[in-house]
């Protein structure tokens, strides 16, 4: 039997963290067809290195016959091209989950799935717990809260952003709100808001804080809260680069074809 086929959308920081783990045998039951994304030299410096196709369509990434095609671009990628994968059958891992935000598309993308027998999948990112956070939904009554700080400056040309805070040396709120709220302000920060959201009571009723540290250095640090009368979890979590994002997908993908199955 031969090896599951996998193809990306993507090319940057996140594709390449991929592409590394996969050279480094840790995804043995793999084998990446295709890559594509913006600027042809990324592309083919992954493509060289994993001995795969560059892609200059997304009908090009699935002439190589992928059995799911994970998806490591942005928002407007997700929103673009989630609907034509589905209907080949495929199923599409999501990083840029701030795309499903809209209730509309999210309707429409899981409806297209049915559709088809396929699936798709959300990466756990930088956060995970993806099932505690769901079971405690899932018994009733609960509510969930999202709080992230980053070094203030890292909002500098976002609606969010606050010099006052920057020159205060202090810790200040920059944002509170609803996930539905946050994604517009930050879609480009905020996807893990909108995953907690979606895993939990929906994006209209997930609460986000969001935090401006001048004293932090450019790391995240998340903090996760799902709680009803029954039950409750608490989670706390540190990235000292995206790097975590990346092999959530590696995790995720190994999951997918192993013999047992961590949810």
């Amino acid at each position: 039997m031969g090896k599951n086929k996998f193809a990306m959308i993507g090319n940057g920081f996140l594709a390449s963290t991929i592409a590394d783990a996969y050279c480094r045998g840790a995804m043995p039951e793999y084998e990446l067809t295709a890559v594509f994304g913006i600027g042809d030299e990324r592309s083919q410096q992954i493509a060289e290195k994993c001995s795969c196709k560059v892609a200059q369509t997304v009908d090009e990434l699935l002439e190589t016959k992928p059995d799911i095609v994970v998806e490591v671009a942005s928002i407007e990628a997700v929103q673009e091209y989630v609907i034509k994968v589905l209907k080949h059958g495929i199923p599409f891992v999501a990083l840029s989950i701030g795309a499903f935000v809209d209730a509309a598309f999210y309707e429409k993308a899981k409806q297209t799935a049915l559709d088809h027998n396929t699936r798709i999948y959300f990466s756990s990112g930088a956060i995970g717990g993806f099932d505690v956070m769901q079971t405690i939904a899932l018994i009733g009554g609960a509510q969930a809260e999202l709080t992230l700080t980053r070094e203030a400056s890292t909002y500098r040309d976002t609606p969010v952003f606050s010099q006052e805070v920057l020159d205060s040396g202090e810790k200040g709120l920059l944002f509170e709100g609803t996930a539905s709220e946050a994604i517009p302000l930050l879609p480009r920060m905020i996807n893990i808001g909108v995953a907690t959201s979606l895993a939990t009571i929906g994006p209209d009723k997930t609460r986000i804080k969001i935090y401006g540290d001048p004293n932090m250095p450019n790391d995240d640090d998340v903090y996760i809260k799902v709680a009803s009368d029954q039950a409750s979890a608490e989670m706390k979590i540190y990235s000292k680069s995206s790097i975590l994002v990346g092999w959530s997908v590696v995790s995720l993908l190994n999951n997918l074809v192993s013999p047992v199955y961590f949810y």
